[in-house]
C-alpha cells in the first residue's frame, strides 16, 4: 500500500495545533508502520532536523512551490501523477483534486480539528466561517474516513 501524507504543518519548528496533533501522529505512525506499506511525507520545505530518523519504509518529498495555493496546486499534480493507495490530510481539507470518496481505488482521508465555527458563529469573521463551512463540506465529499479530535 502506498500513503501519501500531507506534512506542511507538522514540519515547522513553531506549530499550531493542529500542526501539533499531525507532528506527534505521524511519529507515533513510524513506529507501527508494516514492511509493506510505503509512506511519502510531502512537504513544501526539507523535513527540520526535529523530525526523527524516518524508517527505510517512509520518504521524504519536498514540492517546492513559492506561490500561494501549495496544496491546490502543487500536492495536487503530484497525487494525480503518483496515485496513491490512500492519501491523508492531518491538518488541513484535502484539494480540490484529491480521490474523492467515489473512487473505489483510492482514498483521501482528513482531520476535523473543530467546528466552533458552527457552533458559535458569533465569535468568527464571515470569511473564517464561509472559508471553514467550505473545507468541511469539501472533506464530507472527498473523504472515505474523517477522524475527530474533538467532541465540539
Amino acid at each position: 500500500m502506498r500513503l501519501a501524507i500531507d506534512a506542511v504543518a507538522a514540519n515547522r519548528e513553531i506549530r499550531t495545533g493542529a500542526g501539533e496533533y499531525a507532528f506527534r501522529l505521524l511519529t507515533s505512525m513510524m513506529k507501527e508502520t508494516r514492511p509493506s506499506e510505503e509512506v511519502f511525507l510531502y512537504t513544501e520545505a526539507p523535513l527540520g532536523d526535529f523530525w526523527p530518523t524516518l524508517p527505510n519504509t517512509w520518504k521524504s518529498r519536498v514540492l517546492p512551490w513559492s506561490l500561494h495555493g501549495w496544496a491546490t496546486a502543487r500536492l495536487t499534480v503530484e497525487l494525480l501523477t503518483q496515485k496513491p493507495d490512500v492519501t491523508f490530510f492531518p491538518s488541513s481539507a484535502p484539494p480540490l483534486f484529491s480521490p474523492s470518496r467515489r473512487n473505489h481505488r483510492r482514498a483521501s482521508v482528513a482531520t476535523v480539528h473543530d467546528v466552533g465555527f458552527m457552533r458559535l458563529p458569533q465569535v468568527y469573521a464571515s470569511s473564517d466561517r464561509f472559508r471553514q463551512r467550505r473545507s468541511v463540506r469539501r472533506m464530507i465529499k472527498k473523504c472515505a474516513h474523517l477522524l475527530a479530535v474533538s467532541e465540539f
